[in-house]
Order: structure tokens, then C-alpha cells, then sequence
């Protein structure tokens, strides 16, 4: 939340940076425990006839996937031979491939309802930038492959909104800089949202949909900004001086974005966290050691963060740890390159 903004954020005192020892190897719960109510066999109650059953409080366990919504990943990863886009679940488990693309298929987003990934094809690897790229969208069971509407140039950095109506995403297209659109899903209507001149890139929406925060090069400084859902109101967020900040996602609350950030272009990155608490300033930096992390997102319930990590070439995989950077664990099988990481929120229900 910005200075000109009246609400205040709350406090970061869960995005403290922490670590666990190093002697510790972190076992991941399998679940979270909520409360039901259970009914028993039989339950007399005054005033109700023999043999009636009445609803008792007695709580039993119900079981929850560790970090809410549906328990999967998806990722692109270079498991097949060439990248595709995959799910699995939060063990690693269930590795299934969702598209089969010859030019390779990378960046998955999902729509609020989990039922559909948006994702950008070609893709070649991890890359800033992709030239040719198109946007297509998904059935998570791999089926209804559907492009969306192309204009020469490229479109990469889809970004779902969470009323599932829109896609704001990066274009190269008319200028060949890198500038934020967005495209309406009932009519197929583009619209840009940066101003002429701007280079803009890397899209995240607010959870409340009328935000969205973006990486801009505005002011010089490779920072991250925050504009108004129609492009209005553009203003700087980070204060990086020197560091390169990319990659935005917002907490739960909408009161903290998680970014990347680099000392140097091809340093290694790292995590850091902002937000304005009554109305200054405060960034906080994950310090995990030389563990290069990146890209990462958080999970439905706020409390788990996805992200790409890697201990040496040319093997890069999916970790999740807390949201203070305790208990990194890794939860992708080390089959080479992997990357973009993505929580599935909760079905919803047709």
C-alpha cells in the first residue's frame, strides 16, 4: 500500500527472514488439521423420543492440504525433452504432463476456479523475454487447447485475474519494448495499460482484482510498481536503488508483495518482501545463506511460499518452505529444468 493511500498495512512480522539449522532436515506435514463436528452412534437428549439421534460437538479431525487450495503444483519443466507444463502434488507425486507442444510450453497461470491454466508457447527455457510468443489456455486435464487472439511480436507473463474475466500479460507487439495489456476473456477486447513509453513487464494482480503490480524500468532502476487495475495510478512500490527487483505476488492480504531480487544482472538472486506500514517504507531480505531463489508465489492460505531454487547446473527445482523462509524442502523430482511454480487454488464446484 502506497503513501497516498490511506489504509495502513499491517505489520511484517511474519516475513521476518528466518532459517531452520543447518543440521535440521525439515519433514513436511502432509496436512493441516481443521474442526468438524462428528455425530455419534446415539445420543439421548431430553424431550426427544427414543432412539432419536442428535448432532453433537464433539470435534473430529478433517484433513486440509498443507498450504490450502488443492494440494498441486504446476511448473514448467524439462522432464520430456522439451519444456512443457506439468502438475503434481505437493510430495511430488502425481507428476502429470499438461501440454505436449513441439515449440514447448512454459509460464502457467490459473484461473480462480483451478479448473484452467493460462500459459505462453514457445518456450525454450527461463528466459526475461519471449519474441513470437502467443498466449493459450488449458483444461487442467490437458484438454480444450485454445490460443488466445495473436498480434505479431510476442506475448508472454499471463496473469489471471481473480474474478477470471481478464488476462493482463506482456506484449511486445507495435513497439517491440515490453508493455503490460490486458485482454477481456467475454468479448477477446485488448486494451494497454502502460503508458506509450514505458518498459513494463511481468504482471500480478492484487487478490482484490484492482491492483496490479508490475516490474517497470520508469525511473531507471529495474523496480517493482503498482498501478490501478485500468492502468491509472501508476507509482513506484520498491525503493532498489541499485538491486534489480522482478517478479512480484502479492500476499493474501494484499498488504506485502514478495519479489526477486539481484545485486547485479545473472547474480544470484534472492527473496525479499515490502510493504508501507504507516505509510514508510520497509523491505525485508530472506538472508538463506548463497541460496539462489527466485520467482516465488505464495500459497492460498499465506502461510507457504513456491519457489525455484538450485544447487548446482543445470538442475533447477521447485522447493516450498513457510513464509519466513523456514523448512525449504524440496518437492520435484531433480530431472533437470524446472521452474515457475504455481499453487493451485480450490476448485470450485460447477
Amino acid at each position: 500500500m502506497l503513501p497516498s493511500q490511506t489504509a495502513a498495512a499491517n505489520s511484517l512480522a511474519a516475513f521476518t527472514p528466518g532459517m531452520a539449522p543447518a543440521s535440521y532436515t525439515p519433514a513436511l506435514a502432509t496436512h493441516v488439521p481443521t474442526l468438524a463436528t462428528s455425530r455419534p452412534a446415539s445420543t439421548a437428549i431430553a424431550g426427544l423420543p427414543a432412539g432419536a439421534v442428535a448432532a453433537s460437538l464433539t470435534p473430529f479431525v478433517t484433513a486440509t492440504p498443507v498450504g490450502g487450495g488443492s494440494g498441486q503444483i504446476s511448473f514448467a519443466g524439462e522432464i520430456s525433452g522439451t519444456i512443457q507444463v506439468w502438475l503434481m502434488d505437493l510430495d511430488g507425486s502425481n507428476l502429470k504432463q499438461l501440454t505436449n507442444l513441439a515449440e514447448g510450453a512454459c509460464q502457467p497461470d490459473w484461473s480462480p476456479d483451478g479448473a484452467r491454466l493460462v500459459f505462453t508457447s514457445p518456450c525454450k527455457g527461463n528466459k526475461e523475454s519471449y519474441p513470437g510468443a502467443g498466449l493459450f489456455i488449458i483444461n487442467v486435464d490437458g484438454t480444450n487447447l485454445t490460443p488466445l487472439p495473436n498480434v505479431p511480436g510476442g506475448d508472454y507473463d499471463p496473469a489471471w485475474s481473480p474474478d477470471g474475466n481478464f488476462i493482463a500479460f506482456t506484449s511486445l507487439r507495435t513497439s517491440g519494448r515490453p508493455r503490460l495489456y490486458l485482454i477481456n476473456l467475454v468479448d477477446l477486447s485488448v486494451e494497454r495499460l502502460s503508458q506509450p513509453y514505458a518498459i513494463d513487464m511481468q504482471p500480478a494482480w492484487s487478490p482484490d482484482g484492482m491492483r496490479i503490480a508490475f516490474v517497470s524500468r520508469q525511473e531507471g532502476p529495474t523496480d517493482i510498481w503498482v498501478m490501478d487495475r485500468d492502468g491509472g495510478d501508476q507509482q513506484r512500490y520498491t525503493q532498489g536503488g541499485a538491486m534489480i527487483n522482478s517478479h512480484p505476488a502479492w500476499s493474501q492480504d494484499g498488504n506485502v508483495l514478495l519479489f526477486t531480487q539481484q545485486e547485479s544482472p545473472g547474480g544470484v538472486p534472492s527473496l525479499a518482501a515490502a510493504s508501507y506500514n504507516e505509510g514508510v517504507y520497509h523491505e525485508y531480505r530472506f538472508e538463506l545463506g548463497p541460496i539462489p531463489l527466485r520467482e516465488a508465489k505464495y500459497s492460498p492460505d499465506g502461510l507457504w511460499l513456491v519457489v525455484e531454487s538450485w544447487t548446482g547446473y543445470p538442475n533447477h527445482d521447485i522447493y516450498i518452505m513457510s513464509s519466513s523462509g523456514a523448512s525449504r524442502t524440496q518437492i520435484s523430482t531433480p530431472l533437470g529444468l524446472e521452474f515457475d511454480p504455481c499453487w493451485r487454488p480450490a476448485a470450485t464446484p460447477k
